[in-house]
């Protein structure tokens, strides 16, 4: 089966060093913001008798789980990471898509890298499950796509063609800088608004003292 993991009380060291299958669940209090009106629709799956929404399923295949989770996702670096990808553009993060990178998003600046990892490891915990036989992988993955319809999976969920939010993630992934979330973008704002109070705060002293 699945092992539960919080990374609050268990870290990242729970995670297995061995290939296999993860499913990325919200905490109770996530919210993942809607976009242009239309808001993700989640299954929901049973933990010790505690239900939790389904964001996203993934794999380990070339890699361990461990590495995937941890030195992937949690780095959040949209180019290496399609969830991350997927954040990036739901909060309407400054990431580039040019010729060089294939098509592939660029997130230069590390703050903002950092911003997506910490939202995952802040709000959501993580379900993984070994698989030794490699070549099972894919249908393991597959399976629990199918049966979740994660809002963030793009491949192989069959609410593609119908969800719009999902449609939604799928246009503005590959629009530079995503959806402008102005809610998203109100919490970057609360975030550093005490810190610019400071700065006016030390301009004027300093403004005062010259004059």
């Amino acid at each position: 089966g699945y092992k539960f993991v919080d990374f609050e009380t268990d870290g990242t060291d729970e995670i297995a060093m061995s290939p296999g299958v993860y499913i990325w669940i919200l905490k109770d209090n996530a919210e993942l913001p809607s976009i242009e009106g239309f808001s993700p629709q989640f299954s929901l799956v049973e933990i010790n008798r505690h239900k939790y929404r389904v964001l996203y399923v993934g794999q380990a295949k070339k890699e361990s789980l461990y590495d995937r989770v941890v030195k992937n996702h949690l780095k959040g670096n949209p180019r290496r990471s399609t969830l991350c990808w997927s954040i990036a553009a739901i909060m309407g993060m400054p990431y580039t898509i040019t010729a060089k990178s294939k098509g592939k998003p660029e997130l230069r600046d590390k703050k903002y890298r950092t911003q997506i990892g910490g939202w995952l490891k802040e709000n959501c915990h993580i379900l993984y499950k070994v698989v030794k036989n490699t070549n099972s992988i894919d249908d393991e993955e597959i399976k629990q796509i199918l049966t979740f319809t994660p809002p963030i999976n793009l491949d192989h969920n069959p609410l593609k063609e119908s969800d719009p939010f999902i449609q939604l993630v799928s246009k503005y992934r590959h629009i530079p800088g995503g959806f402008k979330n102005p809610k998203y973008l109100q919490y970057t704002f609360s975030k550093f608004l005490p810190y610019i109070l400071i700065a006016v705060g030390l301009l004027t002293i300093l403004y005062f003292a010259l004059k």
